[in-house]
């Protein structure tokens, strides 16, 4: 019995860890890596806006988030690093690809749960400070990180990625 129980805390440690996402696979739109430099952002992309951190985000380590649509990417100057950090899929981001899954806003629960069961196994409701829409989440850890991807889906269907 002893050996069983082993087993399966093994068993669920190694299938949990097969489903973190590495970073470096993260494609928006295809072409733009989830972490980049601000020249490259500007020559795959058109930038909207590009301001200061708001007060209200006071734990992030960023100068800047560079609008893109309504998604953003947090940049760092002494780093020159752009991560992406929320992308709302509109007219201007409107795919991410995860080494080969293409997430978009037709993305339903049950096909990301199919790609990651264990991570998605059930959505968790989550209200979105000065958002009214009501969302279902479920979070994918990130490899060799505490991070997680938190996809939002509303009515069924992935409307949101925050990294």
């Amino acid at each position: 019995m002893k050996n069983v129980i082993l087993l399966l805390i093994t068993s669920i440690s190694f299938f949990g860890n097969s489903q973190a996402i590495d970073l470096n696979t993260i494609k928006v739109n295809g072409e733009i890596k989830a972490i980049t430099t601000l020249k490259e952002l500007k020559s795959k992309i058109e930038i909207d806006s590009i301001i200061s951190v708001p007060e209200l985000m006071d734990m992030s380590t960023a100068d800047s988030l560079i609008y893109i649509g309504n998604s953003y990417f947090e940049y760092t100057t002494k780093d020159n690093k752009c991560i992406s950090a929320s992308i709302d899929f509109d007219e201007k981001i409107n795919s991410l690809i995860i080494g080969r899954i293409k997430l978009d806003k037709s993305t339903s629960y049950e096909s990301l749960k199919d790609n990651y069961p264990i991570s998605c196994s059930e959505l968790k409701p989550m209200k979105v400070y000065n958002d009214s829409k009501n969302y279902n989440v479920c979070s994918i850890p990130i490899k060799d990180s505490e991070k997680n991807l938190l996809c939002f889906f509303n009515k069924e269907k992935l409307i949101r990625i925050e990294l």
